[in-house]
């Protein structure tokens, strides 16, 4: 699974890009990572993303007419470099390689690699359920919570 880092502080880039675009934009800057994060085969790999402008509006949930202004807004701030190909625009998310990983997990449970800390491979690989023949046979937390319901029910009509 890829993901991408998001920011939790305010930074003087997050205000330009509400300034800019407001709101709304900010959200839509987010589904445009998102949509490039999610077509790029490595987090070095740059070439971005070309689609025809009316694809562009579809993915941003715009008007075309408003995805070029959109497009040069993101550019002024330097989240973004675009460039019109013939009658298509090719986006690209600048410093997308610092924002992207392919694995879900936070830094904190990553090694400096990015790679998985040996204790977290470990605890990954304990499965929470076992399946057999389609029907879940053995899952910790259902068994604990139906051990508190009889250990319940002893005591309260339920």
């Amino acid at each position: 699974m890829k993901w991408f880092k998001h920011q939790t502080t305010k930074t003087l880039t997050t205000d330009k890009l509400i300034d800019a675009v407001g709101i709304s934009g900010y959200g839509r800057y987010y589904l445009l990572l998102e949509l490039i994060a999610g077509h790029v085969d490595s987090p070095e790999d740059d070439s971005g993303l070309l689609l025809s402008l009316k694809k562009w509006a579809e993915h941003l949930r715009f008007k075309t007419k408003n995805v070029h202004s959109f497009f040069i807004a993101l550019q002024n701030i330097g989240l973004i470099l675009f460039q019109q190909i013939n009658n298509e625009l090719q986006v690209k998310i600048v410093n997308l390689s610092k924002l992207i990983s392919n694995s879900a997990m936070s830094s904190s449970k990553r090694a400096t690699s990015g790679q998985p800390r040996e204790e977290e491979k470990e605890r990954s690989n304990i499965p929470l359920f076992k399946i057999e023949s389609k029907h879940i046979t053995e899952c910790p937390i259902i068994n604990a919570a139906l051990a508190a319901k009889a250990r319940l029910s002893d005591t309260v009509n339920i």
